[in-house]
């Protein structure tokens, strides 16, 4: 939480979850906090990369539509 809010955190740990279920086998013998960790991590990096991408999108179309009318 202390790196990404608690909403970002709640979302970090779901799809941690869902990678480490759908992926137990690969989990080494003895050292499943460090791989969970390593899965957390690139899970967060995905969710920012996604969130960056959102907000390019944003502004492009912002951009594209041009200024609102009332």
């Amino acid at each position: 939480m202390s790196r990404c809010g608690l909403q970002l955190a709640e979302e970090v740990v779901s799809e941690t979850s869902m990678v480490a279920w759908r992926r137990r086998e690969e989990m080494p013998a003895g050292a499943g906090l460090p791989w969970l960790l390593g899965v957390a991590r690139n899970v967060t990096r995905g969710l920012y990369r996604d969130e960056l991408r959102r907000a390019a999108l944003d502004e492009a179309l912002r951009v594209w539509a041009g200024p609102v009318r009332t």
